[in-house]
Parts: structure tokens; C-alpha cells; sequence
């Protein structure tokens, strides 16, 4: 009676293209997932500005619910909001809002992330993170978003890198 061998496993060559597929996916992913820090900062500032426009804007409308033309403090939260011809003044908004020095650098009626990178201070200033060339501004000439630019790669079409701008 002959004895019949079974295979139990993968064979090298299997074991060694899955190797390869998952390469490949990682170098398509990891480019997306890079810049995270620069697109939380964004969005930081985005809520700090929303939250700004809301506070200004309640305090506003307290000011007009009270109806005293005179009053130049209004009471949020058991804050005092300075406030100016019915509106808050730029440091009232900043209590109003309740956005500190902590977390945020103000002056001059700028509002940015304290710590974060500047253009005069920011490390990665306009290379490609792919290729190490300089990044160009280009605008879209076809399809929905005509006439928007972005940044890519100057070595295009050799790199492919875009970047879009948040304008």
C-alpha cells in the first residue's frame, strides 16, 4: 500500500508575496497618514475660531436681551465679557469663549496654537515627502474643483505628490 504525503502549510514563494503585497499597500498608505499633526492643527484652529464666532455672538445677543444701551459688561457663565458699542471686545471674546494662553498664542487679534510650527519657524517647508524635491503651486484645470490650486511634486510625472491647499 502506497502512503499518500500531504502538503500542511505555504509554500515559500506563497509566504514571500504576501510579503510583497503588504509593501506594497504600506507605500501607498503611509503618504496619507504622514502630515496627521499639520490636519489637527487645522482643525484645532477651526474650532477655536467657531467657538469664537459663537461666543461673540452670544454675548451680543445678551448684551441686546438686556436692553441696557449703557452696559458695557455682560455676564456669561459668571464671567464678565467687556463689550464695546454691543459687541465684545477681542479679549472679551477670548473669555467668552473661554480660550486661554495655555493652548493658544493671541495677539494682535490672531488666535494660533502655541507650540505649533510657523511658516518663518516650520521645519518641512515646501519639499515632497516622497522624493525630497521642492513642491510648486499648481490650480486644477478640469472637473469639479477648476480653478483650485495645490501643491505637488516638481519632479512630476516621475513623483506624484499633491498636497491640497486649504484655501
Amino acid at each position: 500500500m502506497r502512503k499518500i504525503n500531504k502538503q500542511a502549510g505555504f509554500t515559500l514563494i506563497e509566504l514571500i508575496m504576501v510579503i510583497v503585497i503588504l509593501g506594497v499597500l504600506s507605500a501607498f498608505a503611509l503618504p496619507r497618514f504622514a502630515d496627521l499633526g499639520g490636519q489637527a492643527r487645522i482643525a484645532s484652529i477651526n474650532g477655536a475660531a467657531g467657538s469664537m464666532k459663537a461666543a461673540a455672538n452670544i454675548a451680543h445677543a445678551q448684551w441686546l436681551a438686556e436692553g441696557n444701551a449703557a452696559s458695557v459688561l455682560v455676564v456669561l457663565e459668571g464671567v464678565d465679557v467687556v463689550m464695546v458699542n454691543g459687541y465684545p471686545t477681542e479679549a472679551g471674546i477670548m473669555v467668552a469663549a473661554q480660550i486661554s494662553g495655555n493652548d493658544y498664542t493671541i495677539a494682535g487679534g490672531t488666535v494660533s496654537l502655541a507650540g505649533a510650527p510657523t511658516p518663518d519657524n516650520q521645519t518641512a517647508t515646501n519639499s515632497c515627502p516622497r522624493c525630497s524635491s521642492n513642491l510648486v503651486t499648481r490650480t486644477v484645470k478640469k472637473g469639479d474643483n477648476k480653478g483650485n490650486q495645490f501643491l505637488a511634486c516638481s519632479t512630476f510625472p516621475k513623483c506624484r505628490y499633491t498636497l491640497h491647499k486649504n484655501m
